[in-house]
């Protein structure tokens, strides 16, 4: 990964430096910045593509735009294609993407494919352009003061060096996060730090520091009838064979997580079927108290990949805590990161790139909690005078009952509920911000 900084309207130009460096785990491989009366920009970079001429920012070929770069975009190549006119300086897929923008504006965002943050500094008109991918699997952090954008980030931490930033506790995060594990707001738990939402772009005039923010994609769920389930496994094994192949398009070595489950053990599979007779690299994580390591034996040895399996202790997981609450920048309530912090750790020694299973169980109903539905239809078909009855009786269960009167939306939010409202207030007092992060 890589990480870009920015300050519009600098009172010390050399602050974007010192917010770089709080970021330099993000890229350790090289540093570019840029600097001019209205700006000041920063980046780290981790060498994925093109490293020897990939160096940011990159600047366009009539000297008028440059780019600053964080993630990966998988048909640059077929996108170059598209763009035979521009005149490229490098094999990268970052200056795909400021060639794209150039010839097609804000529309370049619909034709990516890939995870991505990036700006574009229009030197002419003092004119930044901001864009987050449209799962929002890289992050964006923008600080406000007045109305007016101050600067940007890869991570909250980068507003930490900065002189005139003040962190205070954002109450509103804190409930949300105490109600459903995690904070779905554009507001962070800072004040005055926000996230740029997934799909979504960023201009701000680097004169005045005003900003306009719009959506540039939205999802759209379309059931196919006429599907039936041998072409729905066929598509998606064809869909799950090209994302795969396009994952692994870079210049250094490529990896896979590996666990018991049969995500990574499908992911793996695909890529040394790709990779043929060049062994791929597998990492397994296990605890004292837990471990896939026999699953992820019996999936590495058949396909013959170089298998390293690592084991945390408690003493070793609770140590690890604050460094990767560091990372963390906000609470998240996930114990299994502690372990996922290691497994990076261990992968980073010998590869740059890895694929995992990660979000594979969120689309394909991997946990007993998607049952929730199925184990409710058989009181469903209830009349609603008489689920209202059962809802105020004493009963082992009647859970359901009330579940069953409510909608898709708010039994979804119950799934994922810790603290019901009035219990996130008993616990989380306004003095309680006076501890100051």
């Amino acid at each position: 990964m890589c990480g870009i900084t920015g300050i519009v309207s600098p009172k010390n130009k050399a602050s974007v430096e010192e917010m770089t460096r709080a970021i330099l785990h993000r890229g350790p491989d090289d540093e570019g910045y840029f600097k001019d009366e209205h700006v000041a920009l920063g980046m780290r970079r981790l060498s994925i593509i093109d490293l020897a001429r990939g160096k940011q920012p990159i600047t366009s070929t009539d000297g008028r735009f440059l780019i600053f770069f964080n993630g990966e975009i998988y048909n640059y190549k077929e996108l170059k294609e598209d763009l035979g006119d521009y005149e490229f300086k490098t094999n990268s897929d970052t200056e795909v993407i400021l060639a794209g923008f150039i010839k097609w504006g804000e529309e370049v965002l619909s034709r990516l494919r890939g995870m991505f943050v990036f700006c574009i500094y229009d030197m002419k008109e003092s004119k930044l352009f901001l864009a987050r991918d449209f799962f929002g699997i890289k992050p964006l952090y923008y600080l406000k003061e007045r109305s007016k954008i101050v600067a940007f980030s890869s991570e909250i931490k980068s507003f930490l060096t900065l002189p005139e930033f003040k962190p205070e506790v954002n109450n509103a995060a804190v409930f949300n996060y105490l109600s459903f594990q995690y904070n779905p707001l554009e507001e962070t738990f800072f004040k005055n730090v926000f996230k740029l939402p997934s799909a979504h772009y960023m201009t701000i005039d680097a004169k005045t520091g005003t900003a306009e923010i719009k959506r540039y994609w939205q999802f759209q769920f379309k059931q196919n009838n006429t599907l039936n389930e041998k072409n729905t496994s066929e598509k998606i094994l064809e869909t799950m064979k090209d994302s795969v192949a396009h994952h692994m398009i870079a210049d250094v070595p490529v990896g896979s997580f590996l666990s018991g489950g049969i995500d990574s053990s499908i992911i793996a599979t695909l890529i040394q079927k790709i990779r043929g007779d060049k062994k791929i690299k597998t990492f397994t994580v296990g605890f004292d108290s837990l471990s896939e390591g026999r699953e992820a034996r019996e999936t590495s040895e058949p396909l013959g990949t170089d298998h390293r399996e690592i084991t945390v202790g408690s003493e070793e997981y609770f140590k690890s805590l604050p460094k990767v609450v560091w990372h963390f920048d906000e609470p998240v309530a996930d114990p299994s990161a502690v372990g996922l912090y290691f497994l990076a750790q261990e992968a980073a020694k010998s590869v740059k790139v890895v694929l995992s299973g990660e979000g594979s169980d969120e689309l394909f109903g991997g946990y007993n909690i998607y049952l929730e539905p199925f184990a409710r239809r058989w009181i469903s078909w209830l009349p609603r005078v008489i689920l209202q009855a059962l809802a105020k009786m004493p009963f082992r269960g009647k859970n359901y009952a009330e579940r069953a009167l409510s909608k898709l939306e708010d039994r979804y939010i119950g799934n994922a509920s810790v603290f019901p409202e009035n219990e996130v207030k008993r616990l989380w007092k306004d003095r309680m911000s006076r501890f100051n992060l």
